[in-house]
């Protein structure tokens, strides 16, 4: 996955729109944190990036969007949607929603 960051609302995630395509233009405007591997850890999600890491716990985020190549967390607190983009659809998306689900469920 390829790792943006989004402060300037730039893409309208609202619109349910099922895919984004990372070779428009106006993604360039997006922050790139980089290219690497995210995994779903028990309480978040896990990101590396070469010798970068980044955790986003679910207890912070207030919102998940997902389409068929992109997941994209709200998290409390921060003006910028953490947007993942994949080369195309993936299961894992599915996996990502029903971590958080599973979080919330069992009381977190």
């Amino acid at each position: 996955a390829v790792l943006f960051e989004d402060a300037s609302g730039l893409i309208n995630y609202e619109d349910g729109s099922p895919i984004i395509d990372s070779s428009l233009d106006g993604y360039r405007k997006l922050k790139r944190v980089g290219a690497g591997r995210v995994e779903l850890a028990s309480e978040g999600i896990n990101f590396h990036a070469g010798k970068s890491f980044f955790r986003y716990d679910f207890r912070k985020v207030e919102t998940l969007k997902i389409g068929r190549n992109y997941f994209v967390l709200f998290i409390q607190g921060s003006p910028a949607a953490r947007l993942f983009l994949f080369d195309a659809e993936t299961p894992f998306l599915h996996q990502v929603r029903k971590g958080l689900e599973i979080y919330l469920k069992d009381g977190g």
